[in-house]
C-alpha cells in the first residue's frame, strides 16, 4: 500500500465495547462515533491517516445473557458498520469479540470492508484476514503485525492461536523478503497486540527491533509511550473515551516520531458539519429500544408474595420536609434522564435510574415499572350487569397512553441536570399528578427513599433503620469512576484512583435528606 510521502498518522481504539456513544449520566461525556469523527477529520485535514483497532471492539464481555443477545449482536453489527464508516482500515479481535462465537468473527470479516490483521492464527482459512500489512512511501516503509495472547480466550477459541512469540517468528522470514530491515531507521516495525501489557513487555523483550506495540485487553493508559528497550508500548483506555496517535515522520526518520492521547470531548463532533453520525446514533437508538422491547417482553417473572416497594407518596405523608428535599434533587428525575437520551428500555441504565431493578419487590423489566389499579369494566351494553377485566391489550394500551402523556409533558427540557430546584420541584410534581391521574400505584422510576433508606415491611409500626450502614456502598454502586470520575482522586497516569473522601462527602450532605420530621 503506497502512503503519503510527509508522514503518517496511525490513529488507533480498543476496547470499545460495543459502545457507540455515551450515556447520558457524565457531566463531561467522553466518547462516541460523531466525536471520534471529528477527531478523524482533524487529522485527515493535516496528514494522510490509518485507522486501526486492537479489540474488545464489538461486545461489552466475554458472556453475554441469552436474553439479550438479539440487542447486544444488533449493537455489534451497527457498531461494525459505523467503525466501517469512520474507515477502519485493519482490526485485530480481543476476547470479547469472541461472545457469540466465531461464526460472528467470521461473517464480519466477510462483509467488512476494513481487515482482520492476524499473525498468529493457526488455520489460515479459518478466518478472512492479512498476516501482515506492508505500508511504503519511497525509502520509507512501515510493516504492521496483530497478534492474540491464546492465554486469555475462553473455551476452544484458546486452540484457534499460536503464542504471540511464535507467530511472530513464523511471519519474520516473510517479512524481511519483503524488504523489512531491523537496522534501517526509515523501515518500522508495529505490532497490534491483544494480550495485555505486560505480555507486551515480554514480547519487546524476545523482538527488541520491534518499534512500537500497540495495546489492549486490560485498559491501560499510557499519557506517554513505556519503554522497553527501544520498543515502545502504548494503549489509550477504553470506550473511545481517548484515542491514541502515532505520527510516523518520514522526513526525520523513525527517531522523530511521536505519540499523543487525543481526548474524545463532546465538542470535537461539531468539526463535521453536517455530521452523519448523529443520525446514526439516532437510529441506533430507536432500534435498540425495540429490541430491548421485544427481549423484554419475553422475560418470564415468577409473581413474588411479597408486597412491592412503597412509593415515595406514602413516605411523604408523614415525611413531608424530607419528601420536598427529594423532590428538589436530580434524584427524584433520574429516569426522565433515560427518558431524553433514548435509552428508558436499557436494562444497564435501569439499574441505577429505577427503583428495586431485579428484586422481588421491585421490577424486572421496563414494562413494569408502573403498577396501576386495573378495576372490572362495565360491558358497552348499561343494561348488562355482567362485568370484565382488561384485556393484555388495553392494558398495554393504556401504558401507552400514560407514557406518551409523561413525554409529552416534559418535551421542553433538555436536561435534568441543568433543571434548577425549582424547575425539578414543579417537574417532579407534574409527573406525581399524571400518577394520581392513571391511578398508579406503584412506580418505581427515579432514585427514590427505599434506595438509600432500609425499611421494615410493617413500617412505621416495626423499628426501621433510617439511613442503611452500606449508604455509602449503594452509592458508589452507581457514582464509580466511569460515572462520576469527578468523585475520585486523578492518579499520576491520568487514570482514576481511589474516592475523594471529601468530594464524596460534600455530595452526599447536598443530597441527604433534612433530619427529624415534619
Amino acid at each position: 500500500m503506497l502512503i503519503d510521502d510527509k508522514g503518517l498518522s496511525l490513529v488507533f481504539s480498543h476496547n470499545i465495547s460495543g459502545e457507540t456513544h455515551p450515556c447520558g449520566c457524565r457531566h463531561f461525556p467522553l466518547g462516541g462515533l460523531p466525536q471520534v469523527a471529528g477527531a478523524l477529520k482533524n487529522i485527515s485535514d493535516k496528514n494522510k491517516l490509518i485507522y486501526v483497532d486492537t479489540g474488545d471492539t464489538f461486545f461489552p464481555s466475554s458472556k453475554l445473557p441469552q436474553s439479550l443477545e438479539k440487542s447486544f449482536t444488533y449493537a455489534a453489527n451497527n457498531l461494525a458498520l459505523g467503525l466501517e464508516k469512520l474507515g477502519l482500515n485493519f482490526y485485530l479481535p480481543g476476547d470479547q469479540d469472541f461472545a457469540r462465537g466465531l461464526k460472528f468473527l467470521q461473517v464480519l470479516a466477510n462483509n467488512s470492508k476494513f481487515q482482520f490483521l492476524l499473525t498468529n492464527l493457526k488455520n489460515e482459512k479459518l478466518l478472512k484476514h492479512k498476516r501482515f500489512i506492508h505500508l511504503k512511501s519511497g525509502p520509507s516503509e512501515i510493516f504492521l503485525l496483530g497478534v492474540v495472547d491464546p492465554d486469555i480466550l475462553l473455551g476452544e477459541e484458546k486452540n484457534l492461536f499460536w503464542p504471540p512469540e511464535i507467530g511472530l517468528s513464523k511471519v519474520m522470514p516473510e517479512i524481511k523478503k519483503e524488504g523489512y530491515d531491523s537496522k534501517n531507521p526509515l523501515h518500522r516495525l508495529v505490532v497490534l497486540s491483544h494480550s495485555g501489557i505486560n505480555q507486551d513487555y515480554e514480547l519487546a523483550k524476545k523482538f527488541p527491533y520491534i518499534d512500537w506495540i500497540i495495546g489492549a485487553h486490560d485498559q491501560s493508559f499510557t499519557k506517554s509511550p513505556l519503554l522497553e528497550g527501544n520498543t515502545k508500548v502504548v494503549q489509550a483506555l477504553s470506550r473511545n473515551h481517548y484515542l491514541g496517535h502515532i505520527f510516523f515522520d518520514f522526513k526525520g526518520g523513525k527517531s522523530k516520531d511521536h505519540f499523543e492521547l487525543i481526548k474524545v470531548g463532546k465538542n470535537l463532533g461539531k468539526k463535521l458539519n453536517p455530521n452523519p453520525f448523529y443520525e446514526f446514533i439516532k437510529s441506533h437508538k430507536i432500534k435498540m429500544r425495540e429490541l430491548q422491547r421485544l427481549e423484554q417482553s419475553e422475560i418470564i417473572v415468577t409473581p413474588s408474595n411479597l408486597p412491592p416497594f412503597d412509593p415515595p407518596s406514602s413516605c411523604i405523608e408523614c415525611h413531608e420536609k424530607q419528601g420536598e428535599h427529594w423532590k428538589k434533587t436530580a434524584h427524584s428525575l433520574a429516569y426522565l434522564t433515560l427518558i431524553k437520551q433514548k435509552e428508558e428500555k436499557n436494562l444497564n441504565c435501569l439499574s441505577c435510574h429505577t427503583m428495586g431493578l431485579n428484586k422481588k419487590r421491585g421490577h424486572y423489566k421496563s414494562q413494569n415499572l408502573v403498577n396501576f389499579k386495573d378495576p372490572p369494566m362495565n360491558k358497552k351494553n348499561p343494561l348488562d350487569e355482567r362485568i370484565r377485566k382488561r384485556t393484555p391489550k388495553e392494558i398495554s394500551d393504556f401504558k401507552k397512553t400514560y407514557w406518551k402523556e409523561i413525554e409529552d409533558s416534559f418535551q421542553g427540557i433538555k436536561s435534568v441536570r441543568g433543571l434548577g430546584k425549582k424547575e425539578k420541584l414543579k417537574s417532579i410534581n407534574t409527573w406525581l399528578k399524571i400518577d394520581q391521574k392513571y391511578k398508579i400505584t406503584h412506580n418505581f422510576t427515579g432514585v427514590q427513599c427505599l434506595n438509600c433508606h432500609s425499611l421494615h415491611l410493617d413500617h412505621p409500626f416495626e423499628e426501621t433503620k433510617i439511613v442503611d450502614k452500606k449508604l455509602k456502598t449503594k452509592c458508589l454502586n452507581c457514582h464509580n469512576s466511569y460515572q462520576s470520575p469527578n468523585w475520585y482522586q486523578v492518579k499520576s497516569n491520568g487514570l482514576p484512583g481511589n474516592l475523594d473522601e471529601k468530594k464524596f462527602e460534600k455530595a452526599l450532605r447536598a443530597i441527604s435528606c433534612p433530619k427529624g420530621m415534619n
